[in-house]
Formats: C-alpha cells, sequence, structure tokens
C-alpha cells in the first residue's frame, strides 16, 4: 500500500513540474517572425569627429522559413522621454531586411554627429520596436522585442565593455577608454562574446587576437608611465579614479 501511494505521489509531483515547464518554455506558432538578438547598440563619434553621420547596425534573428527573396521586416519608434531624446531629423532608419537566402538581417540607422548639427545634447538616445506587417511579424525565439540605441560625440563606455575586462582592463574610466583608443586606433574589443563584428574585417576577434590587442595597450600604458615616472596613468573618474590603470597585459 505504501508503495502505491509513493508511486501515485511522484506521478502527481512529475505532472506538475512538468506543467510548470511546459509554461515556462515560449513557443513560437505561426509565420515568419524576427527578433532582435541584442537590446542595445551604442557608438561615439570621438575618433571621427569629422564625420557628419554614421550607420548602426542592429542585427536581427529570422525565425521561419528562409526566403528565396529579401524579406523587409518593421519598426516603429517608442516615444518616450527617458529612452528617446534624438529628434527625427536627427537621425534616419535606413533600412530593415533580412537578405533572401539568410537567417540574419539588419535594422539600419543612419545617425547625426551632434557636434555637426550643433545639438544641444552631446548623446542622444532612440528606442525602436519592432512591429508586424504583411511580410513577417515581430516575435519568435526570444522576447527580444525593443532595441535602445545610443551615440555621441563625447566618451560613452563601450558596448563590448564585459570583453576589455577579460584582455584590456578590469576597471572603467574615460581615462581608461580615452587610453585604449589612443593605443589601439579601436573603440570596442570584437572578442568572440562581444556579438559584435569589427567593421574592418566583418569578423569578430579570436582569444590570440584580442590577447595582442591588449598587450599593445599594455605596452602603451607601461612606456606612458616610464616616461613620466614618478606619475602614473590613473583613472580620472568614476568608482576608481584616482586609483592607477592597471593593463591586464
Amino acid at each position: 500500500m505504501k508503495k502505491i501511494l509513493f508511486t501515485t505521489l511522484s506521478l502527481i509531483a512529475c505532472l506538475s513540474f512538468q506543467s510548470c515547464d511546459e509554461e515556462d518554455i515560449m513557443y513560437y506558432e505561426g509565420d515568419n517572425a524576427v527578433h532582435f538578438i541584442s537590446t542595445s547598440g551604442s557608438m561615439t563619434f570621438i575618433t571621427r569627429p569629422d564625420d557628419a553621420t554614421a550607420i548602426m547596425e542592429v542585427p536581427v534573428q529570422l525565425v521561419g522559413n528562409i526566403q528565396e527573396k529579401d524579406l523587409n521586416f518593421s519598426v516603429e519608434v517608442v516615444n518616450d522621454e527617458e529612452k528617446t531624446t534624438a529628434t527625427p531629423e536627427q537621425y534616419n532608419i535606413v533600412s530593415t531586411t533580412v537578405p533572401k537566402g539568410e537567417t540574419t538581417g539588419y535594422l539600419k540607422v543612419e545617425v547625426k554627429n551632434p557636434d555637426k548639427i550643433n545639438a544641444e545634447e552631446k548623446t542622444l538616445k532612440l528606442r525602436l520596436k519592432l512591429v508586424d506587417n504583411d511580410e513577417v511579424k515581430a516575435g519568435g525565439w526570444r522576447d527580444f522585442l525593443v532595441v535602445d540605441l545610443l551615440w555621441s560625440s563625447d566618451l560613452i563606455k563601450p558596448q563590448t565593455w564585459t570583453c576589455f575586462t577579460y584582455f584590456i582592463c578590469t576597471k572603467y574610466s574615460s581615462q581608461l577608454y580615452r587610453t585604449y583608443i589612443e593605443a589601439t586606433g579601436k573603440t570596442e574589443c570584437y572578442y568572440t562574446t562581444g556579438k559584435i563584428n569589427d567593421p574592418e574585417t566583418g569578423k569578430l576577434w579570436s582569444q590570440t587576437e584580442s590577447i595582442v590587442w591588449g598587450k599593445k595597450f599594455g605596452y602603451f600604458v607601461r612606456a606612458w608611465n616610464e616616461e613620466h615616472f614618478p606619475e602614473v596613468l590613473t583613472h580620472d573618474d568614476g568608482d576608481y579614479a584616482g586609483e592607477p590603470i592597471v593593463p591586464k597585459y
């Protein structure tokens, strides 16, 4: 009798867990759909001050059937005073396309250099949301339907900061970022976990390549410290203001 009761209770428990698990899993049913791969994007004109505009690319994932023609998805601006500070004349949505035969497409937005248009704010923000159209729906395997874009003519924390902590430095400040740009000519660290490709090569950096850039940064900091001894490069703002900049390599 005890065995029967235990077996019955175990079966009820299993069915309960199964029911909860099935509710937690989001299944996709329907026609072709797209969702964002990342929910944010940023860029700075600090290394290209003479440029009037730049193109920001946001990848989307196609869920459904691969098409034999370009698939055009749709987005709309989220008019939120906190999340959208850019005005329509400060940006232009260039294209929203998944190329034929591909499962990845791009939302391309042309953004204007705040300095070139004499904008009061040097950092501008834009929130965009995927919406349904006749060709493709907003949705899919992930609930990434909104993206926050940020661009500036000033320094902003790099989008791939997590990768910086592996190869460049574990502590962030404006001086750290300025030094990295001066030492490498790069504004991001395009390691494989960053999900953002190097625009010059269209690829992510391998671990070996990332270490090379990390060592280049380290050499620059040590050379600066030797030249200015006993002064050393220090963080100038944020949580680590006043502390020495310590390279990973």
